[in-house]
C-alpha cells in the first residue's frame, strides 16, 4: 500500500499519533528528539499528537519510518498484549489464547529490534 492510500484514512493517523507517542514512552524520547530527527519544530510534534495538525508529506514519512522500526513495534505489541491482560471484558480463555499467539510475535519483534541495536 502506498503512503497516498494509506493516509485517506482518518484511523491511519489516530494509530500514528499513538505509535509516535508509545514510541516516544518506550524509547524515553521527547518531542525536540523527534523533532530533530524529522525535520520539524517541537511544537508541529506535538500539535500532531494532540490531533490539532497533520504533518507534511516529508515530515509523515520519516514520522513513518521511526514508528514502523521494530523497536516501535516491539512496543506496541506489548502494550496491546497489556491492555488485552488488563481488561474484564475478554473471557480468561481467550486471553489465554491471544497471549500465547502474542508471546511468538514480541519474539520475533525482538530479534529483529536487537539485530537493528547490533548494527
Amino acid at each position: 500500500m502506498n503512503l497516498k492510500s494509506e493516509i485517506k484514512s482518518r484511523s491511519f493517523f489516530d494509530d500514528l499519533r499513538v505509535s509516535l507517542k508509545t514510541y516516544r514512552v518506550a524509547t524515553d524520547t521527547t518531542q525536540a528528539d523527534v523533532a530533530e530527527l524529522v525535520g520539524v519544530s517541537r511544537a508541529q510534534i506535538s500539535n500532531f499528537e494532540n490531533g490539532t495538525s497533520l504533518p507534511r508529506e516529508d515530515a509523515l514519512e520519516k514520522i513513518l519510518e521511526i514508528v514502523r522500526s521494530p523497536t516501535t513495534m516491539l512496543a506496541n505489541e506489548v502494550r496491546g498484549l497489556s491492555e488485552m491482560l488488563l481488561s474484564t471484558t475478554i473471557p480468561d480463555d481467550v486471553k489465554v489464547a491471544n497471549f500465547l499467539s502474542s508471546i511468538k510475535d514480541l519474539e520475533m519483534l525482538a530479534h529483529r529490534a536487537w539485530g537493528k541495536l547490533e548494527e
